[in-house]
């Protein structure tokens, strides 16, 4: 669109069609004969790429496989069920305060970590909402504070 009374700048310039197709003629470009992965496709996705090149050990933050124990545990199959087991036992209620649903964490009456043979005992297990589980004497960091302390 332009202007009223305005003269535009290619008025009276001609077109040479024999400038088609000719942007820099005789010109080697800098990729010619190198193999790239425009030529080959990829075996696998880059997303999958970018997965294996940032796991493990190619991870900077990489410490040698050393997970925490308890991490590792509650990441397993026989953790899994026993959470599920002590919920449908106490028919997902909170065993402090009798409400249902919610949020809802698994409680070892004894310590996981004082006794590890009952780890999975579902007799050991009971259902708490998270605002009974914080008032218990084991909750994080308070269990430890005891066991310095006595």
């Amino acid at each position: 669109m332009g202007l009223k009374g305005h003269i535009p700048w290619n008025k009276g310039k001609r077109y040479h069609l024999h400038h088609v197709g000719q942007f820099k003629k005789g010109h080697i470009p800098w990729n010619k004969g190198v193999k790239g992965s425009t030529s080959v496709p990829r075996p696998i996705s880059f997303k999958e790429y970018r997965r294996r090149a940032w796991t493990g050990k190619n991870n900077p933050n990489w410490k040698g496989g050393t997970s925490k124990k308890e991490k590792v545990i509650k990441n397993s199959a026989a953790w899994r069920r026993w959470r599920k087991a002590v919920f449908e036992r106490d028919n997902y209620t909170c065993q402090i305060c009798h409400r249902r649903g919610g949020r809802l964490h698994p409680d070892h009456i004894k310590p996981f970590s004082q006794y590890p043979e009952l780890r999975f005992k579902v007799e050991n297990g009971r259902t708490l909402c998270v605002a009974c589980h914080r008032k218990t004497l084991t909750y994080g960091i308070r269990l430890v504070r005891q066991l310095r302390a006595g």
